[in-house]
């Protein structure tokens, strides 16, 4: 009975800890719907599953696409059927953010069990997206929008859980899985499951003969291990952002080295199961980054480009929080048993880093070779140990309290300061609330915040009181999690079905569409057709040249009629498909005579214009269908480009 009682209690308080840590989540990654970033890509791969004919010219899938390699679509795709793009995204979102916060609270307490470090851990991974790419732009862990991405990295997640705590079937199945759903995020955590059987002298080994047989596949060119072309590398390397690596002066250098170091620190300071699973992660991640910089300096070697080797480092950016927060406990433990001096050195020595968080990686650099350096050595140990009892006898003076506790308090008064502006990070608006307790417990205040709501959970988590208000705080914030603007929930609205109406009459399934406003959006989700070229279309470019340059052959087409009308300022008005910087696919869309001759390419079937009759060529005008605005979709003038070319001709 009395263990029944003690398995009661801890299961309300991991159920409390779910519960923030979902809170967390829902408040730091508002709902932001399925007009950006891969949202777009995953959705219309979806809707071409549904029907693939319709989109067959789209230049997105006439020479195939990334979806035959993922069983997503498959499964977002009759969710956009029966409830809508939004409700279909806000499903898979959920799911996914569910799964996020278990895989965590598996994993930490797997490597830290009943610790209010683990805890913290857990509800730092929930509210933070750390970024993984090699050149900082555009991949980060934990994102607020539908992808494969939003299930493949808690399945990840729940593999290296999984493994820990010795299960490795279950690890294989979770890995799988998130393989199935992204290749290039699923595969390493079946490699490190690969590994971790293994000693370390097999696993030197193994990675050796790999690397080896990959060196030799791309010397020699074999197969898919081919140069690039220069043209299309050259296209690739102005036109994309993390494809290829960034220079060795542009790298993001900092942050690859922090999630490094990290796990080696923690791997130094561990033991067992956590040791060897922060060696692991570290050397995979540290591998296909230095794999993704050899192909992009050396050998741009089409599959390893196109495999984006540099994904392995969302295992040391996942895994980064948890490190950090056990050493810290093993610090702390240590520190225990300890003369009464030694934690205010550590409090004092944790005021110093706080301070001085951007020097974090250099500290942690230093601790770990000092460290390592011990193990090797014994005349240093001894030198060490002497110096330390010198240290001791110092430390213990009676100033030291004070000292450390002046170090907080300037601390304090920084942290104080930049609470503010941590609260400017956080999308829901909490008015009533004073931003530097919104920075605190909403995004963590650098840590303070996590480690004040893990110490309540840890010592009152197991209350039925707790659990209540946990709840009731979440079902509150569910309404608020929807952080789009009227419009876009209009036009989202609009098109979550399709657009139904004369417009859908008049333009069928399968015609290619080029309109301006929502590019290619209108088309893809509105229309469900085919569009025509858009900066949006030439994403994942680096699969297929061809794509590439038809996409190109088409925007200069465009562009080319536009320029009949001096019109090239005339951009187009969406600023979600047009990336900062420009693109060389932005198009400038013809309004006068260059809709003759726009029309002239037998690809492009519709045209569709928000433009007034004075704007258009009053010879065409006969050709023109004007439609009034209805069920969301304004005044539009449509031009059959079969029509234009039998009259132009």
């Amino acid at each position: 009975m009395p263990e029944l009682l003690n398995l009661r209690v801890e299961r309300r308080g991991l159920l409390s800890l779910f519960l923030a840590a979902m809170l967390l989540w829902l408040l730091n990654h508002p709902l932001l719907g399925v007009a950006i970033h891969d949202a777009r890509v995953y959705a219309i791969l979806a809707l071409h599953w549904l029907n693939p004919q319709a989109y067959a010219r789209d230049p997105f899938f006439m020479f195939g696409s990334q979806d035959s390699l993922s069983l997503f679509s498959p499964l977002y795709g009759p969710l956009i059927e029966h409830f809508g793009l939004t409700v279909a995204a806000v499903i898979v979102l959920l799911t996914g953010a569910v799964l996020w916060c278990a895989a965590a609270i598996w994993l930490a307490r797997g490597l830290m069990p009943r610790s209010w470090l683990a805890s913290m851990a857990v509800l730092v991974l929930a509210t933070l997206s750390l970024n993984y790419s090699p050149n900082g732009q555009t991949f980060v862990l934990n994102e607020a929008f539908a992808t494969a991405r939003s299930l493949a990295f808690p399945l990840g997640g729940l593999a290296l859980a999984a493994c820990v705590q010795g299960r490795l079937r279950w690890s294989a199945l979770f890995a799988l899985l998130a393989l199935l759903l992204h290749p290039l995020i699923g595969v390493w955590p079946l490699l490190l499951l690969l590994l971790w059987p293994l000693s370390w002298p097999q696993r030197w080994a193994l990675l050796s003969l790999g690397i080896f047989l990959l060196v030799g596949a791309m010397v020699s060119e074999i197969g898919p291990f081919a140069r690039f072309d220069a043209e299309w590398e050259a296209i690739l390397r102005s036109g994309t952002h993390d494809v290829f690596a960034a220079s060795p002066e542009l790298m993001r250098w900092y942050g690859h080295g922090l999630q490094l170091m990290a796990l080696l620190v923690a791997a130094l300071h561990t033991n067992g199961s956590a040791a060897r699973l922060y060696l692991l992660a570290a050397l995979l991640s540290a591998t296909g980054l230095v794999i993704s910089m050899g192909a992009s300096y050396v050998w741009p070697s089409q599959i390893l480009i196109q495999a984006q080797p540099w994904r392995s480092m969302w295992l040391a950016a996942y895994l980064m929080p948890v490190a950090l927060c056990h050493v810290l406990l093993v610090m702390i433990e240590a520190l225990l048993t300890r003369p009464r001096s030694l934690p205010w050195l550590l409090l004092a020595v944790l005021a110093i880093v706080f301070m001085l968080r951007d020097v974090l990686l250099y500290v942690l650099l230093l601790w770990w070779l000092g460290a390592w350096l011990l193990r090797l050595s014994t005349p240093l140990r001894s030198l060490f140990d002497q110096s330390w009892q010198q240290l001791r006898v110092m430390f213990t003076l009676r100033w030291l309290p004070f000292l450390s506790l002046g170090l907080v308090s300037v601390a304090l008064l920084g942290l104080w300061a930049e609470l503010t502006l941590l609260e400017g990070s956080v999308p829901l608006a909490f008015e009533w609330a004073p931003p530097q307790l919104v920075g605190l417990l909403v995004h963590g205040g650098y840590g303070v915040g996590f480690a004040l709501i893990a110490y309540l959970i840890y010592r009152y988590g197991h209350r039925h009181l707790t659990v209540a208000a946990l709840l009731l705080m979440l079902l509150l914030a569910i309404p608020h999690w929807d952080m789009r603007s009227e419009s876009e929930r209009k036009w989202e609205a609009s098109v979550g079905f399709g657009v139904q109406g004369k417009l859908s009459r008049l333009i069928k399934p399968g015609e290619v569409v080029l309109s301006d406003g929502r590019v290619p959006l209108f088309a893809w989700y509105g229309l469900r057709t085919a569009n025509y070229t858009s900066p949006t279309q030439a994403i994942g470019m680096v699969f297929s040249r061809e794509k590439t340059f038809e996409l190109l052959r088409r925007t200069q087409h465009v562009n080319a009629t536009a320029a009949l009308e001096n019109r090239l300022s005339d951009r187009l008005s969406s600023s979600l498909d047009a990336p900062v910087g420009g693109s060389i696919f932005d198009v400038a869309l013809p309004r006068r005579q260059g809709v003759s001759a726009l029309c002239k390419d037998d690809e492009l079937d519709w045209l569709v214009l928000r433009v007034t009759p004075t704007e258009l060529p009053s010879d065409l005008l006969p050709y023109a269908k004007y439609l009034p605005a209805e069920s969301g979709v304004p005044p539009l003038w449509i031009f059959s480009c079969a029509d234009v070319r039998r009259f132009s001709s």
